[in-house]
């Protein structure tokens, strides 16, 4: 009998969960089917905008995603600024040499030490702020690339919602199984903690913020104090996305299909070390949220799939059914909006599974260290619980 229950209430769940998520979901524009600019020539009434890219040992990535700024189609005043944190690779290089050929268009900041009590990534973005002239600024990374005509569309949705921040989730290109199936349920997690379609809502307290494009009205982004309250905040993305929301700011999100691309990592090992640092501060450095959040994820996933195998017909019947059919049209309608193979519809568990590693091995890692480290620097796990927001 409680086995049973257990698997309805399971079967509930997740049917409950991919409503949810395919009504929400498609509530959010795709960018490229938002109008662009329509001239191609200077047009004044197209606010200005300053691109701000925080970049540390990118050589590899950097001089790609400069090349697809300074292509853009974008008739208003764009301002384009690198900032070289300290890298000990070509990056500052690579940017000078974009620079001095960019007509004026391209700034490069060279860093050469990060204040105390700053994470360096967040100390270049303020940094870079700093020189902001336009009347938008967007935060990205030196490893996105954008199709010519992203940053007008973004502009002029801006402009036409009246919105004080927008957030683009970008196209993020796996190469392997294991590596598509982590990403894939390290969306839905996201998706779950950050619902979008509820941080478009007024009254609503869910926030959003994607590190590859946060674009953010200038005049309330520096009244809410800029950076100066994420220095120390390992996930500044949705951190900024927190304030600016919390300050009254009108927040709408999209869908950067063909438009935003990124190569976030270089494979699984890769991505499962690039989430060292994020998964246990998204957990608040809490250690007993940490393992009631990957215990209920495990059984989530999991159940479905063990619980096949015994107990009453009804409770295997439900389990099945949540297996075989509620699962993998979740997976799937999760790989349609990620752009992956269909295939990792049925990779959930093996995602599942790695994610899970992941999340745990990022607290095993913080609390065996006492802390971070992050761009060859140390920052200790008490202040950074003391700088949560």
């Amino acid at each position: 009998m409680l086995l049973t229950i257990t698997a309805s209430i399971l079967t509930l769940a997740w049917l409950g969960l991919a409503l949810r998520g395919i009504r929400g979901m498609n509530r959010i524009p795709y960018l490229e089917h938002l109008p662009p600019a329509e001239s191609p020539k200077v047009d004044p009434t197209l606010s200005s905008l300053t691109v701000i890219i925080a970049a540390r040992n990118e050589e590899k990535a950097v001089g790609g995603c400069l090349e697809s700024l300074l292509a853009q189609n974008y008739p208003g005043s764009l301002q384009i600024i690198l900032v070289d944190d300290r890298s000990t690779d070509t990056t500052g290089s690579i940017g000078d040499e974009w620079a001095a050929k960019s007509g004026g268009l391209l700034e490069v900041i060279h860093l050469t030490d990060c204040p105390p009590g700053w994470l360096g990534k967040c100390n270049a973005m303020s940094e870079g702020a700093k020189r902001a002239q336009g009347d938008f600024i967007l935060f990205t990374d030196g490893d996105v690339r954008f199709e010519s005509t992203s940053l007008s569309r973004a502009v002029r949705h801006m402009e036409a919602e009246e919105a004080d921040m927008l957030v683009v989730f970008p196209d993020l290109i796996t190469h392997s199984l294991g590596e598509g199936a982590l990403v894939l349920v390290f969306g839905q997690a996201l998706v779950t903690a950050f619902p979008p379609w509820k941080a478009m809502q007024a009254g609503s307290s869910k926030f959003v913020g994607v590190g590859a494009f946060n674009m953010v009205r200038r005049s309330l982004y520096e009244r809410c104090g800029g950076h100066r309250f994420l220095k120390l905040q390992v996930v500044d993305d949705a951190g900024l996305g927190k304030i600016i929301k919390y300050a009254g700011g009108r927040v709408r999100v999209a869908l950067g299909r063909n438009m935003i691309h990124i190569r976030w990592q270089d494979s699984l090992a890769g991505t499962i070390r690039g989430l060292e640092k994020n998964a246990f501060a998204g957990l608040g450095y809490s250690v007993g949220r940490t393992v009631a959040a990957v215990s209920l994820m495990l059984f989530a996933y999991l159940w479905p799939w063990l619980g096949m195998g015994f107990g009453p017909w009804q409770a295997r019947l439900l389990c099945a059914i949540t297996a075989l059919v509620v699962q993998p049209w979740v997976g799937w309608n999760a790989t349609r909006l990620a752009r992956t193979a269909p295939v990792l519809a049925f990779s959930l568990p093996i995602g599942a599974l790695l994610f899970a590693w992941t999340v745990l091995r990022s607290m095993i890692v913080t609390l065996r260290k006492g802390g971070i480290r992050w761009r060859d620097s140390f920052y200790s796990l008490e202040e950074l619980r003391q700088h949560k927001l």
